[in-house]
């Protein structure tokens, strides 16, 4: 473990092992280093400490470190919630894990979006080739991928709910699936 003040290493701890003993952490023969800062490097001062067991100042359980050392997109929505839970309680900005745990359903769902577009599209009797086709899939695509990163961004700087720029291409393309249905009954 090591600790800082004003951007340097002012303390250090090293052990042989470390176990967790249910509601802390207990070190195994280790040292403790105490650096006190100078001018120069001769006027810095090291103390030194051995011990053959010592509690760490870490409340974190095991399953916590690991969970905080875990990628966002390795997590199950279940543990991307809890990590969720832990850093908010610690007033840590969270938005990269509620970005993963949203979008883990808004992608999806863009799939039903893009059915619902694409119907009205595909029932068109005045087929002109299948380019044209080819063509209004990808200007669809393009769009909704430019709705989900400019809704995506204003939801991560806090102008709306990040939520609700995460869904914001999908309910804006609902709508335009809707419209296209309504348009091809006519």
């Amino acid at each position: 473990m090591q600790l800082f003040e004003k951007g340097k290493v002012s303390h250090v701890e090293n052990a042989a092992y470390a176990e967790w003993k249910g509601d802390r952490w207990v070190m195994h023969d280790g040292v403790i280093y105490d650096i006190a800062s100078g001018e120069t490097k001769e006027e810095a001062s090291r103390h030194t400490m051995h011990f053959s067991t010592q509690t760490l100042p870490v409340e974190q359980s095991p399953r916590e470190i690991v969970n905080a050392q875990k990628k966002p997109e390795a997590m199950t929505i279940r543990e991307l919630k809890e990590q969720i839970r832990i850093l908010s309680s610690q007033y840590v900005n969270t938005s990269k894990f509620e970005t993963e745990m949203y979008q883990r359903w808004t992608i999806p769902f863009a799939s039903l979006v893009f059915a619902l577009i694409g119907m009205p599209l595909g029932l068109q009797p005045n087929r002109s080739g299948s380019s044209r086709g080819f063509a209004v899939s990808l200007v669809v695509i393009f769009i909704y991928y430019m709705l989900m990163v400019m809704t995506g961004a204003v939801g991560k700087s806090g102008k709306i709910p990040l939520w609700l720029g995460l869904w914001m291409p999908n309910i804006i393309c609902f709508f335009a699936g809707l419209f296209f249905i309504r348009q091809a009954s006519r």
